[in-house]
């Protein structure tokens, strides 16, 4: 693991653990921030993912005032719900 040098930032000690985190485990882009729930979601996706051989994942989509959660569990099988107005 490379450490970066951070003299000279604004970067707060959770943001820099955070985007270690993202960087190194979920492969996501850094940001300012420390860990959200989009952190939890690319975690979720990543560890589905990992148990099903690459071929599961999580995904949920957000539109005016509702939201859809899909888990792909393999080629065949996923669990889907929503909610909305």
């Amino acid at each position: 693991m490379a450490f970066a040098d951070t003299r000279g930032t604004d970067q707060t000690l959770g943001a820099f653990l955070a985007n270690t985190v993202r960087g190194d485990v979920l492969e996501t882009p850094q940001r300012k921030s420390v860990l959200d729930g989009h952190d939890a979601l690319a975690f979720a996706d990543k560890a589905v993912g990992a148990l099903t051989g690459g071929q599961g994942g999580v995904k949920v989509e957000r539109n005016a005032g509702s939201e859809r959660f899909q888990v792909r569990l393999g080629r065949n099988l996923s669990i889907s719900a929503s909610r909305g107005r």
